[in-house]
């Protein structure tokens, strides 16, 4: 029996371990020009029943719109709202390529191609849009600080020459949202739109240079401001300032931001720094539609008390009215997102803290080692779980050997999570046990490393080389499958 007849054995019982990551090999970012058009590729690595490719645009909020698909038997589809946008490039089921004409600001972010396959399902592949040359189109302050109270100039200009019927100023909520809040129009003149009349103004109205005051800023009022300078013929350019408010920050202390793995229990403090009377403590967590749940409050003359349907998940640690912390026990996915201390006091109101809660999970890598045409030369490939999409980094000790040929595969998993691979051609053998390894890392989060050895070659002879290059192979083997591997041995 041959080798190649022994491989097919071993895959069809499933010893070599099932992953997605290496299936879909597109890019993780292209750069493009304002203007340009922009290529985007997926290829499937590994021969499937593909019985449709679909293409989708993945917006801010997480929402996907079908660009486009290729199917099996009806051939390619561009979806109305993007056809003359949207073309297909390689229309094929293993091998399927957009191209995206003139980009704009609003074709930026990230897009999927889906592989419906049976019986596995869909295959997914990410790859994320950038554009540079906007940013100089407009000129803004990126971060603008003051104080609660005072009245705040936020200004943006159109650093070169169009055709511009509108300027529209908006802001952007924390969960991505945005609300207008008022216009200034070539032919109807300037709006504040109703809800902020008083509380905005236009100081300069003009096509080409706009700028508004906010009055008398307050916390709520804190965050980023997007100016639309819609252009004929480009479309919407946008500049982008956020607001940042300090003397209310010195107030309440908390954390800004807290990780933590799935699993485990969460501490969250606020405290008040300044001597107030207080006469409740809430605590509320935000959810993404901008609605504020109330899990529970700390109150002067009634103690402490968890909400209905969230008694045994949040526990109050400090209960108290200037220092106030809560455990969140074995945090979820649904867990994750910004909370807010409350602190009701009299006769200022009331003040305001936030700190927001990330996730983060990381599986220990798998490196796998296979076998090249060359007796020098061999392919390693690792692969990591995480969320967000962990980093992986191959390495070997040995000075005189060197990785070449580097690629990385991304895939979003369905729960969020993503799986990244990274393949190379290791080269350099000169006979000796060599040891491969691999690191994930994420965020802080101390990274995981396995390794592996390639054993030496024992043999110079033909017979010997041929017997090393099955010693190998069986030795990556066992350790999916001893018992297989000792029938190999036999046979």
């Amino acid at each position: 029996m041959t080798q190649t007849a022994v491989m097919t054995i071993f895959f069809v019982l499933g010893v070599f371990p099932k992953g997605l990551t290496a299936v879909i090999q597109t890019q993780q970012s292209v750069m493009a020009a304002v203007g340009e058009d922009v290529h985007l590729s997926c290829q499937l690595m590994q021969s499937r029943d593909v019985v449709q490719v679909t293409w989708q645009k993945l917006s801010p909020e997480g929402k996907k719109k079908n660009l486009g698909s290729y199917n099996k038997y009806f051939g390619q589809t561009v979806n109305p709202g993007f056809q003359g946008k949207v073309e297909f490039k390689d229309a094929g089921l293993q091998n399927c390529s957009i191209v995206i004409r003139k980009v704009m600001e609003q074709d930026e972010g990230c897009y999927l191609c889906l592989f419906n396959t049976y019986p596995d399902g869909s295959l997914t592949g990410t790859t994320c849009l950038q554009l540079y040359g906007l940013t100089a189109v407009i000129q803004t302050q990126q971060t603008v600080m003051a104080a609660v109270g005072e009245d705040v100039h936020l200004s943006c200009q159109l650093m070169q020459s169009r055709d511009v019927p509108q300027v529209t100023w908006q802001k952007l909520s924390p969960e991505g949202k945005k609300k207008n809040l008022g216009s200034y129009n070539k032919y109807f003149g300037q709006t504040v739109n109703a809800g902020f009349q008083g509380k905005v103004e236009f100081k300069d109205a003009g096509l080409q240079n706009c700028s508004i005051v906010i009055r008398k800023v307050m916390e709520q009022d804190e965050g980023c401001y997007l100016c639309l300078f819609n252009t004929y013929p480009d479309g919407s350019l946008t500049g982008t300032t956020c607001l940042q408010l300090y003397g209310l920050t010195a107030v309440i202390q908390t954390q800004q931001t807290v990780m933590a793995a799935v699993g485990e229990d969460v501490h969250l403090s606020c405290q008040l720094m300044q001597s107030r009377d207080v006469h409740q403590v809430t605590w509320q967590k935000l959810s993404p539609e901008g609605e504020n749940e109330n899990l529970g409050s700390c109150n002067k003359y009634f103690g402490q008390t968890v909400n209905a349907g969230f008694q045994g998940k949040v526990e109050f640690e400090d209960a108290g009215l200037q220092n106030c912390s809560i455990v969140i026990r074995k945090v979820m996915e649904q867990d994750e997102g910004c909370y807010l201390c409350l602190f009701n006091t009299y006769p200022d109101g009331s003040l305001t803290g936030r700190t927001c809660l990330q996730l983060y999970e990381l599986h220990e890598p798998i490196l796998q080692i296979r076998e090249s045409n060359s007796t020098e030369e061999t392919v390693v490939s690792c692969s990591a779980t995480g969320r967000p999409a962990p980093t992986v980094t191959l390495n070997v000790p040995q000075q005189d050997l060197y990785f070449s040929h580097n690629s990385t595969v991304s895939v979003t998993n369905t729960n969020a999570t993503v799986t990244v691979t990274t393949t190379a051609v290791l080269s350099g053998f000169h006979g000796n046990d060599t040891q491969v390894g691999c690191a994930a890392r994420l965020l802080s989060v101390p990274e995981i490393q396995v390794f592996k050895t390639i054993p030496a070659v024992k043999q110079s002879s033909a017979d010997g080389e041929k017997h090393f290059q099955n010693h190998r192979f069986i030795d990556r083997l066992s350790l999916y499958d001893s018992d297989i591997c000792f029938s190999f041995f036999r046979f």
